[in-house]
């Protein structure tokens, strides 16, 4: 190991012994359950690999907090992805066959990439997407409904796409 690593996998381990315990008291009284706050504690910890200046941290414990607040909240998220997509699918009837659960991951990652590219874009932008998209509609009659051109339609929906590719590929188009 070198030195770096060495001094690293110390930060580490001194954030680890000194913030733990606290950590997961805070997350029982938040969550509510004991092993939930363990494994939201470690996936907040196992975070802390990808931050390469632990030294920068001013209060570890706000840090931690902060961090482990932004897991619960993304878990959440997928659980409710999950569960839309799961009180749609119900409607289909059982001669359907269920998707697995590798494929409901799957399907709630999108969901929630979705979300998160249509959070930032502003309603007309969303509204055109999920006419497009989810309704089936036509680029001609969604600029009908929403009164405005088939070319606007478009543009709504450039401006989406262009959004998908800066969250997929974390870059800037020109």
């Amino acid at each position: 190991m070198c030195v770096k690593e060495s001094m690293l996998h110390e930060q580490l381990k001194s954030l680890y012994v000194d913030n733990y315990n606290g950590l997961h008291v805070w997350l029982c009284r938040k969550i509510g359950c004991v092993l939930q706050a363990e494994d939201v504690a470690q996936n907040t910890f196992l975070r802390l690999f990808s931050f390469q200046r632990l030294n920068h941290i001013i209060e570890p414990g706000a840090f931690l907090t902060t961090t482990a607040s932004r897991l619960i909240i993304d878990e959440v998220r997928r659980k409710n992805n999950q569960q839309r997509y799961l009180d749609t699918y119900s409607h289909y009837g059982a001669e359907v066959v269920a998707p697995s659960a590798e494929e409901l991951v799957l399907i709630a990652e999108k969901l929630s990439t979705i979300i998160k590219i249509l959070e930032g874009l502003p309603e007309k932008c969303q509204r055109v997407f999920l006419m497009s998209k989810f309704d089936g509609m036509r680029y001609a009659d969604i600029g009908k409904e929403l009164g405005v051109s088939k070319s606007m339609v478009q543009q709504y929906i450039t401006r989406v796409t262009v959004a998908y590719y800066k969250l997929t590929y974390q870059f800037d188009l020109i």
